[in-house]
């Protein structure tokens, strides 16, 4: 069996490249070495890696780092700065997340993969092309990082030059049009078989999908509609309805590893996602040689539409979801003595109450699940919602009958200022209206508000699995959570970020939305690697960005090392081996 190592190490000349096996980056041929470079007659150190270049018949310089002058060198080998055996070092890089990353993907074995759908050669380039993409947005600055802020990084901050060979120009302009060509490479057809046998490795390592979330999300962006076909507008989750949206979704298990993703027009309603998603799914599986009938899908209640589940329940797939509460309104006044108490959180019981009804043309359960915790939260949203909504109307009511110098303010134009103002889950409790007499009116409807309140608290899930237990169904509808929050992390600057979109066409959206979903795939694997250590995400990202490559003295010569290499960062190595990407390890 082949050897898929990914730490491409600054390995001895005898530890070479072997053209059948698969590697991330060409085996080292040479060590680092430090340089002296005088200037002014001023000698400065220099670490600097040649490589064997067959066309050029010599060495070739491939990186070259400063790393101090005499006297800096002279204070940390006189201890003032630097003591021997300490974690310290004259300049440092990026390397604890990069590294952290790189080992997943070995471990999901992707240069295997890249190496059997690009070809050898070329598999290993776009795969260290395509992990520099990604790592450039697992390690942002104070936003995400464009293409051109991703060559910057790699040049002057990240630790990857030691370990790669990439033939990329220094020029970060001409660097970025390098990884915007490789971008092309990813055609639906080459996304498809990606994930296909990332998922069965995947499998290989115990992670059957018979129980997969599926959902969907959109970001705002500023591509103007004529690009393409996937830039829309439409339901903005971020409230930007003035710009046009790309969308995006994913198929994942209840850790938040996704088994499948991709991208969709800005427009597109969750009912229509959720039929293509489950044409999608069933093809998927079926390469997988897994049977619809093993897995259940996991749904929000947008999704619904009688159409949409009886084509899944056809397919074999079994559904558990949501329905509106108004669906089922006389559930909703079911007293609480009825319900079984459940415990899935200490001090915070979940009430149940099970029925067998006819849903959507089929036969299903229907469990009222009650949360009192999220009826007073819901409460205290919605207080400060109608507080919110009664000082705006009197402050519209205000401006419009104003006397003074300006443009007052029109009835209609207080009407729309309401409308934009409300959520639309309050829609039907707040209202208002310009009447025949041109006059603003706005009013709280008693009826709607006493038929919300009552739903506080509350939700009706609903399944084809009539077998199934309570708890169960239950536990599982809130697995749903997990994908929630990985498409809240997709938009901010805590994991793999998909926003900004720096794209306009379509092939290459596709590209990089699949590239943020691939490397969330490899970060939800990491996590599943390292709970046994019962941190959270935020204490691991913490932990791993704290960790530097750099320059230090070791047994009396200048080496590379770990900086804040402590006793979390030691258990967390123990589970995902991140120190073999250490230039020189094991050599």
């Amino acid at each position: 069996m082949p050897n898929y190592n990914l730490s491409t190490r600054l390995s001895p000349a005898t530890e070479r490249y072997k053209p059948g096996n698969a590697y991330l980056g060409t085996m080292k041929t040479q060590r680092a070495q430090f340089h002296i470079k005088r200037q002014k007659g001023i000698p400065y150190l220099y670490v600097e890696k040649f490589v064997w270049d067959s066309k050029l018949n010599r060495n070739r310089l491939v990186i070259s780092r400063y790393v101090g002058n005499a006297e800096k060198l002279f204070s940390m080998m006189d201890g003032k700065q630097f003591q021997e055996g300490t974690t310290e070092s004259a300049r440092s890089f990026e390397f604890g997340k990069s590294a952290a990353l790189l080992s997943m993907a070995e471990e999901l074995t992707l240069p295997e993969i890249f190496s059997n759908i690009f070809g050898a050669t070329e598999g290993e380039t776009i795969l260290q092309k395509m992990m520099l993409m990604v790592l450039g947005r697992f390690n942002p600055g104070p936003r995400p990082r464009s293409k051109l802020n991703t060559a910057s990084w790699y040049w002057k901050d990240s630790f990857l030059p030691f370990i790669w060979e990439l033939e990329i120009p220094k020029e970060y302009k001409a660097f970025a049009n390098d990884l915007y060509e490789c971008m092309d490479e990813f055609t639906p057809e080459k996304q498809d078989a990606i994930w296909t046998r990332v998922a069965h490795r995947l499998i290989d390592l115990g992670r059957r999908p018979t129980r997969l979330i599926l959902d969907g999300s959109n970001i705002a962006t500023w591509i103007t509609q004529e690009h393409g076909e996937i830039p829309r507008k439409g339901w903005s989750k971020e409230k930007r309805y003035d710009l046009n949206l790309v969308g995006f979704h994913a198929a994942v298990d209840s850790d938040g590893i996704p088994f499948f993703g991709g991208v969709h027009p800005g427009n597109t309603s969750d009912a229509d996602l959720f039929r293509d998603m489950v044409d999608k799914m069933a093809t998927r599986l079926s390469e997988l040689n897994i049977q619809p009938e093993e897995t259940s899908l996991i749904i929000d209640k947008g999704n619904n539409s009688e159409d949409g589940l009886n084509d899944a329940w056809k397919k074999g797939f079994h559904i558990i979801g949501t329905i509106k509460r108004n669906q089922k309104e006389e559930l909703l006044d079911i007293p609480l003595e009825k319900h079984a108490r459940l415990e899935f959180e200490k001090d915070n019981p979940i009430y149940t109450y099970r029925a067998t009804e006819i849903q959507y043309g089929k036969e299903c359960s229907l469990v009222v699940v009650y949360n009192p915790r999220t009826q007073k939260k819901e409460e205290l949203d919605y207080i400060k919602a109608k507080t919110s909504f009664i000082a705006l109307c009197k402050d519209l009511d205000k401006k419009i009958i104003r006397v003074g110098r300006g443009k007052k303010l029109t009835p209609s134009g207080a009407y729309k200022l309401m409308v934009k103002s409300v959520y639309p889950k309050y829609e039907g409790v707040f209202k208002g209206e310009v009447d025949k007499n041109g006059d603003f009116l706005w009013w709280i409807d008693k009826d709607h508000e006493k038929k919300l309140m009552k739903g506080f608290g509350k939700q009706i899930l609903f399944t084809d699995l009539n077998g199934m237990a309570t708890k169960d169904i239950v536990e599982a509808y809130l697995s749903r959570n997990v994908i929630e929050h990985e498409f809240s992390e997709c938009k901010k600057l805590i994991v793999i970020p998909i926003g900004p979109v720096w794209h306009y066409e379509d092939r290459r959206i596709r590209a990089h939305i699949f590239l943020c979903l691939l490397g969330m795939l490899m970060f939800r694997y990491m996590l599943v690697k390292l709970a046994p250590l019962k941190m959270t995400e935020l204490e691991i990202l913490s932990e791993l960005g704290r960790l530097r490559l750099g320059y230090g003295i070791r047994e009396g010569k200048m080496d590379f090392l770990l900086e804040n290499y402590g006793r979390t960062s030691r258990e967390i190595n123990k589970l995902i081996d991140f120190d073999r990407f250490i230039p020189n390890a094991g050599s």
